[in-house]
């Protein structure tokens, strides 16, 4: 399968079922933070949910809809990122990704994405890839700045978290912008 080196130190690997334990502890441990932006690890209660997810992503995979990623920092399961509502249509795509506390604040979400990026838009002919971001999501949000994204706009109570009503940053990035 799909297995990427970023730098020494990173990789991207095709999301596979020999990562649903430690995506499991990974998200347990980091079960707070997560929680903080995303509705899912409230139903990641055992393996077999992180095992679920995967096949889920699979499928997608299969049907061109998602391109999973984990990152894996010095042979270690980090995170995840992913290419998601792929539109061969219009030629467009979403990215998404988050990681593990402990290796935050290393560039490793960026680094990352400036080797991912480039592949997604040749391997799935992209004119544009979208990031979408909580307004109040600093992290994020400057991570799709380092990359180059430039911000569309704000949409007012795109999402609810909480059953709070929450502003969404929408970026996005052309195929010709890419350095």
């Amino acid at each position: 399968m799909f297995a990427y080196q970023v730098n020494e130190q990173i990789e991207l690997h095709f999301l596979t079922h020999d990562f649903a334990e430690p995506l499991f502890e990974l998200i347990q441990q980091n079960f707070d933070m997560l929680a903080e932006w995303f509705p899912w690890p409230a139903f990641t209660k055992e393996v077999a949910d992180s095992e679920q997810f995967i096949q889920r992503q699979l499928e997608a995979y299969a049907r061109q809809k998602v391109w999973p990623l984990a990152i894996v920092v010095n042979g270690e399961l980090a995170g995840m990122t992913d290419l998601h509502n792929i539109n061969r249509d219009h030629r467009s795509a979403e990215v998404g990704y988050w990681l593990a506390s402990r290796f935050q604040g290393q560039g490793v979400v960026t680094k990352a994405l400036a080797a991912m990026l480039p592949l997604a838009f040749d391997l799935y002919d992209l004119h544009v890839i979208r990031i979408d971001a909580e307004e109040d999501n600093l992290a994020s949000r400057n991570v799709a700045e380092r990359l180059g994204f430039q911000l569309d706009g704000v949409i007012r109570g795109k999402i609810v978290r909480d059953q709070q009503p929450r502003d969404l940053a929408v970026y996005s990035l052309l195929r010709s912008e890419i350095s």
